[in-house]
């Protein structure tokens, strides 16, 4: 199992998954996302649920596509495509009723030029289009709890990645068949495909590093808040000298640490001005390649 999510962005649409795969008696790591091109268009993919059979609708789907040289109907194409794979490979399976390991779900994300982008799940050999965000694997609900407070229609890119890094590195810290490193996809309304992970500096690595500190902070808060023998001043004993200052820490770490990166970024390419530097290093920390070219000194 896993935990794989889209969001809908302000600019495009976010796909985030771990790595972690369960193969009893085995564990290990391997990418859960899936990107291509095909003539007038482009396709990302997130899935949870069985590997093999979900790659195989996967990589299907890729055949397809890139064999045609026209398409009049690309999402129905996709959508012909998911429906007969899984037919073939899980409803028609003499276990699909008591073997829950067959099943798999999609997360995709079609990109096309009259369009732009939209975010799509499948639901057994049904697709629908998702306006908000969705969560599939075993993380789901822990992940769609974590979720819905935090998002908010339109929300712009890097607020997403913020939301999306957070519910993953839950899901990773409580949830069995989660695990592994972060791996997000963007996919921009202009067609782009950036791609950034929990190895490199950014939130989805931070929220890795300080989500067991926060949530053991918060759990401690929560107990005191409802605590009837816990004074006003012992409560605010405890919001004043632990739970406040170790939050602005941490935020003034993580300030400190981009503005570090930004000013190394800036060093490097002065041929920028400060604005042009920071927008584009804003860019490239996201995966994302410049969206025109850098000004020239």
């Amino acid at each position: 199992m896993t935990i794989a999510a889209g969001f809908v962005c302000n600019n495009g649409v976010l796909l985030c998954t771990d790595t972690q795969h369960t193969a009893y008696p085995l564990k290990y790591d391997a990418v859960k996302s899936e990107d291509f091109d095909f003539p007038g268009g482009k396709l990302a993919f997130a899935y949870a649920g069985n590997t093999n059979f979900a790659l195989s609708a996967i990589q299907k789907c890729q055949r397809h596509m890139k064999a045609k040289k026209r398409l009049s109907d690309p999402l129905a194409e996709v959508e012909g495509v998911l429906e007969k794979e899984y037919q073939r490979t899980v409803l028609r399976h003499p276990d699909r009723n008591t073997d829950g390991s067959i099943h798999y779900w999609l997360l995709l994300a079609l990109w096309l030029p009259s369009s732009g982008v939209k975010l799509y799940a499948t639901h057994q050999n049904s697709l629908h289009e998702v306006k908000g965000y969705e969560c599939i694997g075993s993380g789901q609900y822990l992940a769609q709890y974590l979720i819905e407070p935090a998002y908010v229609s339109g929300m712009d890119d890097w607020k997403a990645m913020v939301t999306a890094s957070h519910a993953l590195a839950a899901a990773k810290n409580h949830v069995d068949g989660c695990g592994g490193m972060s791996i997000l996809i963007f996919i921009k309304k202009d067609g782009r495909i950036g791609l950034t992970t929990s190895a490199e500096d950014g939130p989805s690595k931070y929220s890795d590093n300080f989500s067991r500190q926060y949530e053991h902070l918060t759990a401690q808060l929560v107990s005191l808040l409802t605590d009837d023998e816990v004074s006003d001043a012992a409560f605010e004993n405890y919001l004043s000298k632990y739970y406040a200052p170790v939050l602005l820490d941490a935020h003034k770490q993580w300030r400190a640490d981009r503005r570090k990166r930004e000013e190394e970024f800036m060093a490097a390419n002065r041929r920028l001005s400060a604005t042009e530097a920071v927008k584009l290093y804003h860019q490239l920390s996201m995966g994302i390649a410049p969206d025109q070219p850098p000004s020239q000194a």
